[in-house]
């Protein structure tokens, strides 16, 4: 198959759309275990320090789980850019076979 078939560019489109779904995916659940870890380590750091002078533990665990949440947010923008791009791309290429 030539790489300038235009077979060949819709399997590449394909592949960017399935590559868009898998990076959505993977980074919502990364972000979604990240967020959850940072404030599971909150929670953990308030219960050792009975709430005493443990403030700078908790606000350590609040950053992790905001910092995930923010590569979550990113990743989750990157995948779905590359989902419609994949999409509209493979979209416009059947449209223009037919």
């Amino acid at each position: 198959m030539h790489l300038f078939s235009k077979r060949g560019f819709a399997m590449n489109y394909k592949k960017l759309l399935y590559g868009g779904i898998i990076v959505f995916i993977v980074s919502t659940l990364v972000g979604i275990l990240g967020t959850l870890w940072g404030i599971y380590n909150s929670f953990d750091a308030l219960k050792t320090n009975d709430g005493a002078s443990g403030l700078g533990n908790v606000q350590a665990g609040l950053n992790n789980a905001f910092i995930a949440s923010a590569f979550w947010l990113i990743g989750s923008l990157i995948g779905l850019i590359l989902i419609v791009i994949g999409g509209v791309k493979a979209y416009r290429q059947n449209k223009s076979q037919n």
